[in-house]
């Protein structure tokens, strides 16, 4: 009986030199640490440059919807009133084919948001063989903050039509 116990430890015995067997750990390997570090890493980097664009996009988009607010109410109130109401202002005077002028009228600058400078213009030309018809343009200009004088301003145009009252006369 002691010779079948004695064999029975051999064959779990190890030669001399032989390393012990390794357990295996709970846990991670510092190789296995520094991928997940990197992984995560590039997604995070991923994450910041997509709230970066969605910020601009969203400065941007805030912008163009005070822009637009700015032309419509110009639009509003020329609208708002008859071809020759309009033509009777200081500002403005009679409009035909060509419009007041050489040049549209300035409705002023206005600082918005971002303290972005906004440059109003408004315009009226008679519909070229229909002078009873007439094309009212507002336009809103502005450039991005940090913008050079060298790039191109972001537009807005709105236009609206007004029938020329017929002289009674």
């Amino acid at each position: 009986m002691a010779q079948a116990v004695l064999n029975a430890g051999a064959s779990q015995s190890r030669a001399p030199g032989d390393a012990p067997p390794r357990r295996r750990e709970a846990g991670m390997t510092l190789v296995e640490l520094l991928v997940a570090l990197t992984v995560a890493t590039i997604g995070l980097a991923g994450l910041l440059s997509l709230y970066t664009v969605i910020t601009r996009g969203n400065a941007v988009s805030a912008d163009t919807s005070q822009a637009i607010d700015l032309a419509s109410q110009m639009v509003e109130d020329l609208g708002a009133m008859s071809v020759s109401q309009i033509e009777a202002l200081d500002a403005y005077g009679p409009i035909d084919a060509t419009g007041w002028g050489p040049t549209p009228y300035h409705q002023g600058d206005i600082r918005g948001r971002r303290d972005i400078l906004f440059e109003r213009t408004v315009d009226a030309r008679e519909v070229f063989g229909t002078p009873s018809l007439v094309i009212i343009e507002a336009e809103v200009r502005w450039r991005d903050p940090g913008a050079s004088d060298d790039d191109r301003p972001r537009i807005i145009t709105l236009e609206t039509a007004l029938l020329r009252e017929e002289d009674s006369s």
